[in-house]
C-alpha cells in the first residue's frame, strides 16, 4: 500500500508582507503567514468568527515566482497549495521545538492586486471592504 498523498489547499489573507531570505547558496525562500477566518456558531452565545493562522514558507525557483513574491503583501487575498512539512530544532535552553508549516508549490491570488493609488477607472470599494481592512490586526 503506498504512503497517502501529504497536500493542503488554503484560501486567506496575507497578514503582513513576505520576508525573503537568502542562502550562502543562492536558494532564495520568502516566508509568510495567511489568516483564515471561519464562522462558527454556539447556541447560547450565537454565532462568532475564528481565525486560523498558518505559516508558509515558498521557495523562490524562477522569475515568475520572484514576480510572484512581489504581489505577497499585507491584506492580498490568496490561495496557497502545498503540503505540510515540519521544522525541527533545539533551543537555547537545550529544549527540542518542532513547528508546522505550510511549504507551497503554488500561489493563486483570489482577487486583483490594486495599487494604493487608486485610478479613476476603478471602481469605489464598498463600506464593508474598507471595514474589513480596517478590522484585520496587523
Amino acid at each position: 500500500m503506498g504512503r497517502p498523498e501529504n497536500s493542503i489547499t488554503i484560501d486567506g489573507r496575507m497578514g503582513k508582507d513576505a520576508e525573503v531570505k537568502t542562502f550562502n547558496s543562492g536558494a532564495k525562500v520568502a516566508k509568510f503567514s495567511i489568516c483564515q477566518n471561519s464562522s462558527k456558531k454556539n447556541p447560547v452565545t450565537q454565532a462568532y468568527d475564528i481565525a486560523c493562522w498558518y505559516d508558509v514558507a515558498f521557495w523562490i525557483k524562477t522569475d515568475a515566482d520572484e514576480n510572484t513574491v512581489r504581489q505577497l503583501v499585507k491584506g492580498a487575498k490568496i490561495k496557497v497549495i502545498g503540503k505540510l512539512d515540519m521544522d525541527h530544532w533545539t533551543n537555547s535552553e537545550g529544549k527540542k521545538i518542532s513547528k508546522i508549516f505550510i511549504s507551497a508549490q503554488d500561489i493563486r491570488f483570489n482577487e486583483r492586486i490594486q495599487s494604493s493609488a487608486p485610478s479613476y477607472s476603478e471602481p469605489s470599494r464598498g463600506r464593508e471592504q474598507e471595514q474589513f481592512e480596517s478590522d484585520i490586526p496587523f
